[in-house]
């Protein structure tokens, strides 16, 4: 859908246009969660998806044709039968992917080349990887030991040899947190799940500091949060209305928010131009 005009945030409610998947695809593919990079020429989605129900998951790229709503020229990236490829971000300067790999987290060039691994945690699996600014610094969601808490970490890393030592965000009470995203200025928005009241909601962290605040709560479910490239004014996030997970839009500046759907599940947003 077209982003509306979000200088006040008043916005008002928009139906979804859904992307088409290629006809020679349309039968048997099956699309996850991805990431988009646009710039001037061109918006080229990154996402997870398969090619049957048996089928292992990879990491695919394709052309965004906004006028159509089709997905174009939708080509695999990184396809390793062995491996389950999910997860996937682009760097913020397109260059780069991250992505979940086997648990794992790993980064690949965003013709294909030097796919690898960046961050290996044994008992633990890795997943919703982001890279900041300068690329050398990845924040993920930890599930360790089988213990069903999910923690956020961020590590850098030197893209030579795998770490294995991250730093651990701390958790803010019972429940897990998840969905971390780097800021324009390195901070990590991340929601995180009140065991008690079942609630969620979308907090700040400051990495340098190892301190944390709440940044918004508007619904009974904060969940899924996306950071605005241009300036990080905007976190777009779904948030649980009557009977679905909605789009809403906040506006950090102003502490607004606005609810940009009705009544349509919507997960995994992102904003861009």
């Amino acid at each position: 859908m077209q982003i509306p005009d979000l200088g006040d945030i008043r916005i008002e409610r928009s139906e979804p246009l859904a992307l088409d998947i290629p006809r020679n695809l349309r039968r048997r593919f099956q699309v996850a969660n991805g990431d988009v990079h646009a710039d001037a020429d061109d918006r080229t989605i990154v996402f997870g998806g398969r090619t049957g129900n048996n089928a292992s998951w990879d990491i695919y790229l394709a052309d965004v044709n906004v006028a159509t709503g089709v997905l174009e020229d939708v080509r695999p990236l990184v396809a390793d039968r062995r491996v389950r490829e999910e997860d996937p971000r682009f760097s913020w300067s397109g260059s780069q992917i991250v992505y979940k790999c086997d648990g794992k987290i790993c980064l690949v060039n965003s013709d294909g080349s030097n796919a690898r691994e960046i961050v290996v945690e044994p008992g633990c699996e890795l997943w919703a990887p982001a890279l900041d600014q300068t690329g050398f610094v990845v924040t993920y969601v930890q599930r360790c030991d089988g213990s069903g808490s999910d923690r956020i970490a961020w590590y850098a890393f030197d893209d030579k040899t795998p770490g294995n030592s991250p730093t651990i965000v701390p958790s803010k009470g019972g429940g897990p947190d998840r969905f971390p995203y780097f800021t324009p200025t390195g901070e990590i928005v991340y929601s995180h799940l009140d065991s008690d009241s079942g609630t969620s909601s979308l907090w700040l962290l400051y990495p340098l500091y190892g301190t944390t605040e709440l940044l918004h709560s508007e619904t009974e479910s904060d969940d899924d949060p996306y950071v605005y490239h241009a300036d990080g004014r905007y976190v777009a996030f779904s948030g649980w209305g009557r009977d679905a997970y909605d789009l809403y839009i906040y506006n950090r500046q102003t502490d607004a928010a606005a609810q940009v759907t009705r009544g349509v599940n919507v997960l995994g947003t992102i904003l861009f131009d």
